[in-house]
């Protein structure tokens, strides 16, 4: 069957006709790659790679604070969780979608962000409703206006000052984590901090670190703030180790005082 498609095809025109289609498919991939067609193939298999790794955090960032939802939802409570950390994660992530979208980098480089910034605004939400004493409406509206009007002003920013809004989540990085870290120091426990989330960012951090190299290059702000997330996740996630009796007593003893 192949013989006579080629000899239909009328031999040498289909030689070339099998050329072109090889010639367009490999420029459509090098074009998705973001590599010049001169690529050593272990330059394109490094970027592949970067690629796959990806798209493998963003697909695993859709459900990343799925469990710390389910935590809450499930115990009706917030216990354990810092208020002031859940704040300040939501313009760290947004700031990092509006970063990455100005400067043209690929969304296989930061996506998870955009499906974080979500479910982040989903635990502040959940926060509020089990938070006490309740939080007052007005305090609701206050925080949303200045989360809606610092979106619209840092997008806003001219393209020379894009660089303020990575060196601004340094700080962010800092105010997200160290709460946390210093709730879980004082109670001598991490109540209902999701250990399944936490792994979840510690290996994306990590994972970041090697896939901005690759795929954007020295961006040094960024990898400063990988970096930092990396370490920070891992203080989290050793306090969730070295704390879990003290926090399953914890939660033992709450739920006994409420029934």
């Amino acid at each position: 069957m192949l013989r006579n498609v080629y000899r239909y095809s009328g031999g040498a025109s289909g030689d070339a006709a099998a050329g072109d289609v090889k010639d367009v498919v490999a420029g459509g991939l090098y074009s998705f790659l973001q590599l010049p067609p001169s690529a050593t193939a272990a330059e394109t298999a490094r970027v592949i790679f970067a690629k796959l790794a990806g798209l493998g955090i963003i697909v695993g960032s859709m459900g990343m604070k799925l469990p710390q939802i389910m935590r809450i939802l499930e115990a009706r409570s917030v216990l354990g969780l810092s208020l002031t950390a859940n704040y300040f994660e939501v313009p760290l992530v947004s700031n990092g979608v509006i970063y990455h979208f100005k400067k043209g980098y690929p969304f296989s480089a930061y996506g998870e962000n955009a499906f974080l910034l979500v479910q982040n605004l989903i635990v502040v939400a959940l926060m509020w409703r089990y938070s006490a004493p309740p939080m007052k409406h007005r305090a609701m509206a206050a925080m949303t206006a200045t989360f809606v009007a610092l979106c619209v002003g840092t997008y806003s920013l001219p393209d020379r000052w894009q660089p303020l809004l990575v060196l601004s989540s340094t700080p962010l990085i800092l105010l997200v984590t160290i709460p946390q870290i210093l709730v879980n120091a004082r109670q001598g426990h991490t109540g209902q901090m999701s250990a399944i989330t936490v792994a979840l960012k510690l290996g994306g951090s990590a994972i970041r670190l090697a896939t901005t190299l690759i795929e954007i290059g020295v961006d040094r702000a960024l990898l400063l703030n990988y970096g930092l997330g990396t370490v920070l996740n891992g203080v989290l996630m050793a306090q969730w180790y070295l704390m879990r009796d003290a926090t399953q007593a914890a939660i033992e003893f709450k739920g006994e005082h409420s029934e």
